[in-house]
């Protein structure tokens, strides 16, 4: 059968934009977070199908602000700057919101992302193993007797993340 999901992606792709406007307010009734958050996600999808982009990155400023947390609005509004090329402008938001939570990993890991698409493979490659040190670390910390298991597709990927692990003296 065809699931929720493919049949909201429809209603999008053939532009019932009133039928994808009740569906939004039908999951808002709901009064549940995984209502809003599906109805929020197809807002969004209607709003970028329609070509209202300004009012769709509007829209995810507004969800990211609205309870003070870091998460998919966020990650959704950088890729939204992303698609549109502008770099500049995922950097700078997500600079703003590492200025309120420094050490967030989900926004230094969005960083280090933002670096990668715009080929600045050091910086990123430094961001990525700087998260993952400090997740180990703090893993470590409440686990001593944790074990870890780091799977890689290549050798050549097994090397670069061991040299990065023992570099950050993990």
């Amino acid at each position: 059968g065809v699931t929720q999901a493919e049949r909201d992606k429809a209603i999008i792709e053939l532009e019932d934009w009133a039928r994808a406007e009740q569906v939004e307010a039908t999951l808002r009734r709901l009064g549940t977070e995984v209502g809003r958050n599906e109805a929020n996600r197809i807002q969004v999808a209607r709003l970028q199908q329609q070509g209202r982009r300004d009012e769709a990155i509007a829209f995810l400023e507004e969800l990211a602000s609205e309870d003070g947390t870091i998460g998919g609005p966020d990650v959704a509004l950088v890729r939204q700057r992303l698609e549109e090329g502008q770099i500049d402008a995922a950097l700078g938001y997500v600079d703003q919101k590492l200025e309120q939570a420094p050490g967030d990993p989900l926004l230094r890991t969005l960083r280090a992302a933002i670096l990668q698409s715009d080929q600045q493979w050091d910086a990123a490659e430094a961001l990525y193993r700087d998260v993952l040190a400090e997740a180990l670390r703090n893993l470590m910390q409440r686990e001593p007797s944790a074990s870890v298991a780091l799977i890689s597709r290549y050798p050549q990927q097994a090397e670069v993340y061991y040299e990065a692990l023992r570099i950050a003296e993990v």
